[in-house]
């Protein structure tokens, strides 16, 4: 089972509660959408495959990105306590490997962010919350067309629109 096998090959953090950490994660998943992209390497060959079945305006695109992750990553989520991330190049040798893969709502994330780039897109992360006192708890990526943001949440199979009960949100534009 190669997503199980590769699954543990990701980035421990030991990172500070509340929004500091949360600062320091997005950081750190900028920097692996950046890396993906200047690797040139398997996000790229995922991209290109990606886009072959898709129309050629930005729509087309983030629609064929949203349908590709709803179908082919599985969400599993982090050990409670721990942050684990996994390298967008990572998780794209194992879709166009096996055709799956599985991870959480910051490698979705991560991965879609380094799609869209690769697609000449311009990419956000946005960190959301439903709970009540605010508390961020769940980030998804966005697409900048037009000069709108555009939500991409494959987890919550999301695409154009943020949560109901949104509390509270923080977008970083990479």
């Amino acid at each position: 089972m190669y997503i199980q096998a590769y699954y543990n090959s990701n980035l421990h953090l030991d990172l500070p509660d509340g929004d500091d950490g949360i600062q320091k994660t997005l950081t750190i998943m900028k920097a692996l959408v950046d890396d993906a992209i200047e690797s040139g390497g398997p996000v790229i060959r995922l991209a290109t495959k990606i886009a072959a079945g898709a129309g050629r305006t930005a729509s087309d695109k983030l629609l064929a990105i949203h349908r590709y992750l709803v179908k082919n990553i599985q969400f599993m989520g982090d050990s409670l306590g721990q942050e684990h991330l996994r390298h967008p190049d990572q998780l794209a040798v194992e879709l166009l490997h096996d055709g799956r893969t599985a991870g959480d709502c910051d490698d979705m994330a991560t991965l879609g962010a380094a799609l869209l780039r690769a697609m000449g897109i311009q990419p956000a992360f946005i960190v959301v919350s439903i709970k009540p006192d605010g508390v961020l708890h769940h980030v998804l990526f966005g697409a900048i067309v037009d000069k709108q943001l555009i939500p991409m949440d494959p987890q919550e199979r999301m695409l154009g629109v943020l949560p109901d009960q949104l509390t509270r949100q923080e977008t970083m534009v990479l």
